[in-house]
């Protein structure tokens, strides 16, 4: 479908997750073990991209003083970041032996107008004469507001022969309607907040909020396709249909780059001609294997698969 898919990542990280042995305050705790990942929302999807087989260029900016560190960890990532003064921000997760987690999202490096320009020029050396999906996610860095970001996206559209994919937080409604991007995967949290109301646990009181909801009528009128996963609810799509999709009961060891995994499961599976129903399918399944995992390792195929066995062979369709 794609001749090629750029993910782009102004604010990765590496995060570190630390297991103690208690958690207390005031009293030396004993880290039992830890590890490590090259993070950021575009760079966990080409993690996992890459771990299905699937080609991808993981472009952004990065802080010169650790970038070989961040670099490391990209084994089998196709990286292409333009470097600035400063450090790639190093964030720490403490999960506790009772299942609970503290986590520290530390500082980025400062980053100018000057440095888009530059990530745009790189990314435009990655553009081949086809089609190109490129996937722009997460949090945005210092020194760049929801305005920057949105120009500096408008301009790699204005590239040509480009769609875009668009998972992030501190953008507003008014910004996703303007830029009308191919894909949108929010959580239940950041749906919320864009459309103004809160969605409420469950699939059917969620689908009757939506149905009520101007906002978010004047969203998906604008998306191809709208992703919207819903933790134990399963994943909902908007677009030429409306389906929902259940997800089996799990144990789950950690939320981190589970919204990106589903969001690579999907482009994956568009890139390899799955159908619709069967897309939102593998999506999902994706998502829910993420959760199963410790830290922000990516998901494979041997994770999945048990999931897509347990999963109903097709989503149910959703109608006023």
């Amino acid at each position: 479908m794609f001749q090629t898919i750029i993910t782009v990542t102004l604010n990765p990280s590496i995060d570190t997750a630390v297991y103690p042995d208690r958690f207390c305050f005031d009293e030396p705790m004993r880290v039992q073990r830890e590890q490590s990942e090259a993070g950021g929302k575009g760079v966990n999807l080409s993690r996992v991209l890459a771990s299905l087989g699937c080609k991808s260029a993981a472009c952004g900016i990065a802080g010169a003083d650790n970038a070989a560190l961040f670099h490391s960890m990209l084994d089998g990532v196709d990286a292409d970041f333009i470097e600035v003064p400063g450090k790639v921000r190093e964030n720490l997760t403490i999960l506790t032996p009772d299942g609970r987690q503290l986590k520290l999202n530390r500082c980025s490096p400062q980053v100018g107008a000057s440095d888009l320009s530059r990530l745009a020029q790189r990314i435009r050396t990655h553009l081949p004469s086809g089609n190109a999906l490129i996937v722009f996610a997460g949090s945005i860095p210092r020194g760049v507001n929801a305005d920057d970001y949105t120009n500096l996206i408008r301009t790699v559209q204005d590239m040509g022969h480009v769609s875009v994919a668009l998972d992030a937080s501190d953008l507003s409604l008014s910004h996703y309607l303007s830029l009308c991007p191919f894909i949108i995967k929010p959580n239940r949290e950041e749906l919320s907040t864009l459309i103004g109301c809160t969605l409420p646990e469950g699939v059917e009181a969620v689908w009757d909020v939506l149905n009520r909801s101007d906002a978010f009528q004047h969203l998906r009128a604008r998306i191809s396709h709208l992703l919207l996963s819903l933790d134990k609810d399963g994943m909902i799509y908007f677009g030429e249909q409306t389906l929902w999709m259940p997800v089996p009961p799990v144990t789950v060891r950690s939320t981190v780059g589970a919204g990106d995994s589903a969001l690579a499961g999907f482009v994956y599976a568009l890139q390899s001609a799955y159908d619709l129903p069967q897309a939102l399918r593998f999506a999902a399944a994706c998502g829910t294997a993420a959760v199963t995992k410790e830290g922000t390792a990516a998901i494979s195929r041997k994770d999945i698969e048990p999931i897509l066995c347990q999963m109903e062979a097709a989503p149910h369709k959703l109608s006023v």
